[in-house]
């Protein structure tokens, strides 16, 4: 059979397996709420509490990889709070490589129970399967998001409201999607502010609304600023991105560079990917591009597709000293991190037979995953295989035409 069939029918096994799954993680919790209720017993005691307090100590001082062996010591005792903490760093690859299979275990079996962190697990599985592929992943995610704003997580409100204003796993509904970011805005939420006035911004069904944008973003800030202050790494990056794009606050390019600096000595891969694109985008020296490529690398270490996608488009454009060759490897595991991006570049190659390597098949495969989950330059790409694929088809039905009328005129 041709490879390029096999891989095509592995990959089409690979997003049924894990719609599958999907589904089969749902029914385990998501069957009865009586069943969930049941379980309200925590495995606890003074060691497992120690173990928790003292990985976030080291979490703070983003000492990931000893916060990481210490929750990984603990994890099989069944405590909550540690499979939480747990969870939270292997979905994350804080420390220890990202493995979303094992987060969505240590985090199931978490939620099960009745503890202060329940409605925080929720809301870190709906993140998980946001991250996940699947048909299914979505749908789940917005379930996992509805059970954490139940029992009172306000940032689930805010996803919430993500999802319906992208019609992510469910209907889109701009009406919903504002009251989702309402909810989250009134129970403290600042990423929920800043998202609820980018839809007032940005939809004009919501243009005749009685809320005004510019409060709620004036009320954001400080609200990030203390999260961020308190280690937050997330909202350190939503600041940093809010000073360097200039939307929605006053572009400061001192005060995003701070904040991402923030946000990537805080350990997140987000925040090191923004850093690093934005040490390159302000000024380009040595000593830039030098800082920038090590954060690069360091989030890549972590598993951050989009970093990888990055170094490897550095590499590419032989940039810095970086040897074209190199990006290969850099794509190939941003395709294994799920980065649409890195499907597109590695399609790219195979398709136009750049650095040694050529795979029509490949390329068309690559091409069509990236364009599946809404990457443009991907489904730019997708359109140029296909039309030449076309071309091709065409010609050689004309060049057999043409022989058989030879044969039959003979």
């Amino acid at each position: 059979m041709d490879n390029s069939i096999k891989q095509k029918r592995l990959q089409h096994r690979g997003i049924a397996a894990a719609g599958l799954f999907c589904a089969v993680a749902t029914t385990l919790i998501f069957s009865s709420d009586a069943d969930v209720s049941k379980q309200k017993s925590s495995v606890s005691g003074p060691v497992a509490m120690k173990a928790v307090v003292d990985a976030r100590k080291l979490m703070r001082k983003t000492k990931w990889e000893s916060a990481a062996v210490l929750l990984k010591e603990h994890a099989s005792a069944g405590n909550p709070e540690v499979l939480y903490e747990y969870g939270r760093i292997l979905s994350n690859g804080w420390g220890t490589p990202r493995d979303l299979d094992k987060a969505r275990e240590k985090l199931l079996l978490a939620v099960q129970h009745e503890f202060p962190k329940r409605h925080s697990t929720a809301y870190e599985l709906g993140k998980l399967y946001q991250k996940s592929t699947g048909p299914d992943c979505n749908r789940i995610a917005f379930e996992w998001f509805k059970k954490a704003a139940d029992w009172g997580h306000a940032k689930a409100y805010a996803e919430l409201g993500k999802h319906y204003a992208r019609g992510i796993g469910v209907k889109k509904d701009i009406k919903a999607a504002q009251a989702q970011y309402k909810k989250a805005a009134e129970l403290g939420s600042a990423s929920a502010l800043l998202s609820f006035a980018n839809l007032l911004a940005n939809e004009k069904d919501t243009a005749a609304s009685s809320v005004d944008a510019a409060k709620l973003i004036a009320d954001a800030v400080p609200l990030l600023e203390a999260e961020a202050a308190a280690g937050k790494a997330g909202s350190a990056k939503v600041l940093g991105r809010l000073y360097r794009d200039g939307r929605l606050l006053a572009a400061d390019p001192n005060l995003a560079m701070r904040w991402l600096r923030r946000s990537a000595l805080l350990g997140d891969t987000g925040g090191m990917h923004d850093l690093a694109q934005f040490l390159l985008a302000i000024e380009n020296t040595s000593s830039n591009s030098d800082e920038a490529i090590k954060w690069l690398h360091m989030a890549a270490e972590r598993g951050d597709g989009s970093a990888l996608t990055a170094l490897g488009r550095l590499h590419v454009s032989n940039k810095f000293g970086l040897l074209p060759e190199a990006a290969i490897q850099f794509f190939k595991k941003g395709v294994k991190a799920g980065h649409p991006g890195s499907m597109t570049e590695l399609a790219k190659i195979y398709f136009d037979g750049r650095l040694g390597h050529s795979d029509k098949k490949r390329a068309f495969l690559l091409a069509e995953r990236g364009a599946a989950l809404g990457h443009r330059g991907a489904i730019k790409l997708l359109r140029r295989i296909e039309t030449k694929n076309q071309k091709l088809s065409k010609s050689n039905q004309v060049s057999a035409t043409g022989a058989t009328l030879i044969v039959t005129q003979n």
